[in-house]
């Protein structure tokens, strides 16, 4: 699949697929109404939580909130179960319900529209089984268009033809044993087209230094030696994008909502991150060894285990101590939020979830975990224990109640703690303190009765040079007040009201 359509792509295949989710609504309902039993009410009530999670991200907004709203009233429903409650009006409200979401499904086909960037065109040809296997199965990850040709002399044909210039040029140096045909198929394009310079990508069964030797006089850019593996291929794309990114940054996504987990797969991808979607839990520590991601997506709500048992199992692994994991959920409640921050969560996300949301709280994820190496590796070892010197923390926020609390929370741990209710009154006492007092962190809100807190924020990063990381809290907690705090520059989001244990453990972890 061209790596630049992919979100279209999903797009078309999950409106394709809309027709069919009404038509098992449509049969859970029935079933509903004929049993009236709790196993049949369970059934529809998963089902409609699919929807939930998974309409939002595809651009059907509405039917997601009216599958939430239907998801927590079956929920209560089937917690206090009873014969009873399959009253007329209640009957009545699951079809008014069918008729709903079938109308905004209807009503709302607005594509979400996908980054666009240019494809980079990779032309084998003859290339060997085993290598072509490898790239085959993977090449869905890679930012690349990869076509295949067996038959080297359609393979030049379709070279000569002046409408057809990949990028990139992948062939064998021996189309048979022990020979240089390869080499013959260059001299010959070379020779026929001589303006066209595409990448020459030469691969090899034994890259001795005699090979190398001759390979050196013939302009060849890049020699693989077989076998091939996905993870050399993978740096040799990153070469022809001449980016930093290290395509080694890898996302494993759990989700068993295949809409859900091809979505965000797809979105990531977007951003040249590599991929790898599942949707089967068993899998997961299967995939965390052999895939080695930098980066776990994991849903809470699980068929076989709990999402959180199982972020509990990999924080006790130490060698996942590094990885970063962000908790997904369509069903949001305050202990879950909890108890994922107890197992060591690094964020966690509302269902549906937004393209660019989830793009900008990766990036930002993977961004601060480099930056953090980057500074663990240039600093000495120092002891651990309390510093000497207390760092402050600065909070910018005009609900003098949430102050205190934050405040003394803060100080429990140690901190110095200033607090102001204005923007002005903060700006004046940090322009004063640049390079003589040590700041742990800025807490800022959006509704100040000044300012927008973002302003403090643009200044705060221009007089600490962004060294200070900044937190913002804010009622404001739709997916652009939360784009655009992060885009500014804060290392996160809270929309009020949040859970103060959550927000604690969260910013410990950034601190320490």
């Amino acid at each position: 699949m061209n790596q630049k359509d992919v979100l279209k792509e999903l797009q078309q295949e999950y409106e394709e697929s809309i027709p069919k989710k009404i038509r098992l609504l449509s049969d859970l309902i029935e079933q509903v109404k004929k049993e009236k039993s709790k196993v049949s009410l369970t059934t529809l009530r998963g089902e409609i939580h699919k929807i939930a999670g998974n309409a939002g991200s595809y651009g059907f907004g509405e039917v997601s909130a009216l599958c939430k709203e239907m998801d927590q009233k079956l929920v209560r429903k089937i917690e206090n179960f009873s014969p009873s409650l399959f009253s007329k009006d209640f009957i009545n409200s699951l079809d008014l319900f069918l008729n709903e979401v079938k109308a905004q499904f209807q009503s709302t086909r607005d594509t979400q529209s996908s980054d666009q960037k240019t494809g980079f065109h990779i032309f084998a040809i003859a290339t060997p089984a085993c290598s072509l296997d490898i790239i085959e199965r993977n090449k869905a990850m890679l930012p690349l268009d990869f076509s295949i040709e067996m038959d080297s002399k359609k393979a030049l044909f379709l070279l000569l033809d002046p409408d057809f210039s990949p990028d990139a040029v992948m062939l064998p140096l021996a189309f048979t044993n022990g020979g240089q045909e390869g080499l013959d198929f260059l001299h010959k394009l070379r020779q026929e087209r001589p303006d066209f310079s595409p990448i020459i990508i030469l691969v090899v069964e034994d890259l001795d230094v005699e090979t190398r030797i001759l390979l050196s006089q013939e302009n060849i850019d890049y020699q693989l030696e077989m076998p091939l593996s996905f993870e050399e291929f993978g740096t040799l794309a990153g070469n022809f994008f001449k980016t930093k990114k290290k395509v080694s940054e890898r996302v494993l996504i759990l989700d068993d909502d295949s809409d859900v987990a091809k979505f965000i797969a797809a979105s990531l991808e977007a951003i040249d991150l590599v991929t790898l979607p599942i949707t089967d839990e068993t899998k997961l520590f299967d995939e965390l060894k052999q895939f080695a991601p930098q980066v776990l997506i994991l849903d809470i709500k699980l068929p076989r285990y709990s999402g959180l048992d199982l972020l509990k199992a990999i924080r006790a692994d130490r060698k996942y101590a590094d990885l970063i994991i962000i908790c997904i959920t369509a069903y949001v409640d305050t202990k879950t939020i909890e108890k994922a921050h107890q197992y060591l969560a690094d964020e966690f996300l509302a269902k549906p979830i937004d393209k660019a949301v989830i793009q900008a709280v990766v990036s930002k994820l993977l961004k601060r975990k480099a930056e953090v190496a980057q500074e663990l590796g240039a600093r000495p070892i120092i002891q651990k224990g309390k510093p000497k010197q207390k760092e402050t923390v600065v909070i910018v926020d005009d609900d003098e109640d949430l102050a205190k609390v934050l405040k003394f929370s803060f100080e429990s741990y140690g901190f110095k703690v200033v607090h102001f209710g204005v923007g002005n009154d903060a700006i004046k006492y940090l322009s004063q303190e640049v390079g003589k007092t040590s700041f742990s962190l800025f807490v800022l809100d959006r509704m100040l009765p000044d300012m927008d807190g973002l302003e403090i924020l643009k200044i705060a990063q221009e007089l600490f040079l962004g060294e200070v990381p900044i937190i913002i809290l804010s009622v404001l907690g739709a997916e652009k007040d939360m784009l655009e705090g992060l885009s500014k520059g804060a290392v996160d989001y809270v929309a009020k009201p949040f859970s103060l244990s959550f927000f604690m453990q969260k910013v410990l972890r950034l601190v320490s």
